[in-house]
């Protein structure tokens, strides 16, 4: 059975980012930004300049929350047990900044994985996993629900065809790929960074 067929969504917990994500969220942030539409075309090599320096300036600026199974019960032979909860496994993570205007997102992942052979092996993806991060920064930021924009879209707008559908049939999203750079300090551009700015490789989200 593939990791994730039996996740129950009242099972998964919600936290805040931290230092030791920073690593992972970085490198498949990156990696997954390759494919999107808007750098289509883009030599490896300019992509990854500006983006890395992009992401770097993101990822210390914005907020990200990361889903994560809590606590859960299990059949183990005749027994019910309860599995204890894994704050390190990220089943998934939104990137975004809270605004005046609302929400904005930069970046959603939920996890899906294949193995050296091709073979997927794990797929938290379609579980509402993503939504429910997003309600989740919703509410603990006190922003409005009727408008969230988003910046980035993924290779999911290329290839999985209900998920653009429904993203774009819902008047709450609004897409907005400027708010991105917009966002970003001035110089960004450059790689240098000013004295007030805190360093990428000490980040710690909500210090």
């Amino acid at each position: 059975m593939v990791k994730g067929d039996d996740v129950l969504l009242e099972h998964v917990h919600v936290r805040l980012g931290e230092r030791n994500d920073v690593k992972y969220l970085f490198n498949r942030t990156l990696r997954d930004l390759r494919n999107t539409p808007m750098v289509h075309g883009c030599p490896n090599g300019i992509f990854h300049q500006y983006m890395h320096r992009a992401l770097e300036h993101t990822l210390t600026r914005a907020i990200t929350f990361i889903a994560y199974p809590g606590p859960h019960p299990v059949r183990v032979g005749e027994e019910n047990m309860t599995r204890s909860g894994d704050p390190n496994r990220i089943l998934g993570y939104v990137v975004a900044d809270p605004t005046p205007l609302g929400l904005i997102v930069h970046y959603a992942n939920t996890r899906k994985s294949y193995n050296e052979h091709g073979t997927l092996y794990e797929n938290y993806q379609r579980k509402g996993i993503c939504t429910k991060i997003v309600q989740a920064m919703i509410k603990h930021y006190h922003l409005p629900d009727e408008k969230i924009r988003y910046t980035l879209k993924t290779a999911m707008f290329r290839y999985e065809k209900e998920f653009k559908r429904k993203l774009e049939d819902d008047p709450r999203f609004e897409y907005n790929p400027f708010l991105f750079f917009t966002l970003l300090p001035p110089g960004w551009e450059t790689g240098v960074r000013k004295p007030s700015q805190r360093d990428f490789s000490d980040v710690a989200y909500g210090g």
